[in-house]
């Protein structure tokens, strides 16, 4: 199994303007300047320091993780003037690939997709989880333990 997000980082720009140049929701955001939680006034007042959005992108089989890293590029290219004034801002971009795997299987990513990455300055973060089990598998493994 493979879980992929879109991270962006930003002095300013707010998470609202990110989300709709963007076109989707982020699954968690916030702006710089907004209040850290827990900001009560019993615990010194805290602000985020810079923006932050984390956009889940929908990956159904390994294969699928390169099309949705494909479709982020191209929509950064749809607006390239504001992005590439983004990152001259000092904005930043990041893909966090999670690899959850109870076997070994791979991954290959085109150089096509590195090139363009490295053009928008996007960085490739991969995180591996081992001995993972889908409920299916779980299930499966247990049924067999059951008939013995």
């Amino acid at each position: 199994m493979v879980e992929l997000s879109f991270r962006v980082y930003h002095p300013s720009t707010t998470a609202a303007e990110i989300s709709a140049r963007l076109g989707w929701e982020p699954q968690v955001a916030w702006s710089a300047g907004d209040r850290w939680p827990g900001s009560d006034g019993k615990a010194p007042l805290r602000f985020r320091e810079e923006t932050y959005c984390v956009f889940a992108l929908p990956v159904r089989s390994k294969e699928d993780c390169f099309q949705e890293i494909d479709e982020v590029l191209n929509r950064l290219d749809s607006s390239s003037q504001f992005w590439r004034e983004f990152l001259v801002t000092d904005g930043s971009f990041d893909f966090f690939v999670g690899i959850f795997a109870s076997r070994n299987f791979g991954l290959t990513i085109s150089s096509n997709v590195i090139a363009r990455m490295a053009e928008w300055q996007i960085e490739l973060g991969l995180d591996f989880y081992g001995a993972y089990e889908a409920e299916s598998e779980v299930g499966e493994r247990q049924q067999t333990l059951d008939l013995k």
